[in-house]
């Protein structure tokens, strides 16, 4: 229990439908740091409350509801240190997911995303084997995770649309680019199992709002906020945080697979398997000539010297 009453530190909201995943970020408990907090928007009124902290039930769209949601308990949710809002068809473990919050919380960041595991709507949020966590100014609607003052700043955006799709850009702007606080965080990806556009929340926007979610992409609120949005082709990282170096020395590693959504560490990392000590190699040093004399070049060096000349 914290000073303030608090089971825990971090918060977890999601809409979740009938087709909700959320069943498997709650066991094992014992590997949990947060509290889980389910908007239920599907058929079965009551469905899922049992396994939660905190539980509504309404129908609509994520980030509108959201919205809504932090209005009338805000509260309640500025007490946690952060929240992270996932789609309900996101498959992790609570393990990853507090590791998650553990690497946010110790690089001190405003807005993160897990990485994701495999086919990537945006390459950039693709996970990268070699990186703890890549700083960008760019994290998806999808799976984004907030520090208290970063949701501060951003949430009364949540309803300005039916999907969210384009809000990325508006929360960058909102935080004013911020250096190194915005970061994709590879050491704890997370599996996104539906296509986008796909997902059941989407189906429901599609058949009773009668929205074609693909033409519904926020160039309104981009005007609103002064945005020129770039192509996804455009967007990136521009420095990272790096997982281990693989010439530094090291202890024997144990040769075993890892698994679907499991943090990549230097002791089970892929690329680890079988390895033993590495050892730093140094340049090889000038030898003298024959003469004694003087120093000479090797041959690789004397080599790119004259191409260089």
């Amino acid at each position: 229990m914290t000073d303030d009453g608090l089971s825990n530190r971090y918060l977890v909201v999601a809409r979740v439908g009938d087709r909700s995943l959320h069943h498997q970020w709650i066991h094992p408990a014992e590997d949990r740091n947060f509290d889980l907090f389910l908007s239920y928007y599907g058929n079965s009124p009551g469905r899922y409350a049992e396994e939660c902290e905190f539980y509504t039930a309404c129908k609509g769209t994520k980030w509108q509801k959201i919205h809504e949601l932090i209005a009338n308990i805000e509260e309640r949710v500025f007490r946690y240190d952060a929240v992270w809002f996932p789609d309900d068809d996101i498959s992790t473990t609570p393990g990853n997911i507090s590791g998650m919050f553990r690497l946010f919380q110790e690089h001190g960041l405003l807005l993160a995303q897990p990485a994701l595991t495999a086919n990537s709507y945006f390459k950039v949020t693709a996970q990268h084997i070699d990186y703890r966590l890549r700083y960008t100014h760019f994290v998806e609607i999808m799976v984004p995770i907030f520090s208290r003052d970063a949701l501060k700043a951003c949430w009364r955006t949540f309803d300005k649309s039916v999907t969210g799709w384009g809000m990325e850009h508006v929360w960058a702007k909102l935080l004013s680019y911020p250096f190194k606080k915005m970061a994709i965080l590879d050491e704890t990806p997370v599996k996104h199992t539906r296509l986008p556009g796909q997902g059941e929340l989407y189906e429901n926007i599609k058949n009773e709002l009668k929205i074609d979610i693909w033409d519904e992409r926020n160039k309104d609120v981009w005007k609103e906020y002064g945005i020129a949005a770039p192509e996804p082709s455009d967007i990136g990282y521009y420095d990272g945080i790096k997982l281990w170096d693989p010439y530094a020395p090291s202890d024997d590693v144990q040769d075993h697979d890892v698994q679907p959504n499991q943090a990549v560490s230097r002791e089970n990392h892929p690329l680890a398997a079988g390895r033993t000590k590495h050892v730093k190699r140094k340049p090889p040093a000038p030898r003298r000539n024959r003469r004694g004399n003087g120093l000479r070049l090797n041959r690789t060096v004397a080599k790119r010297e004259k191409r260089r000349g």
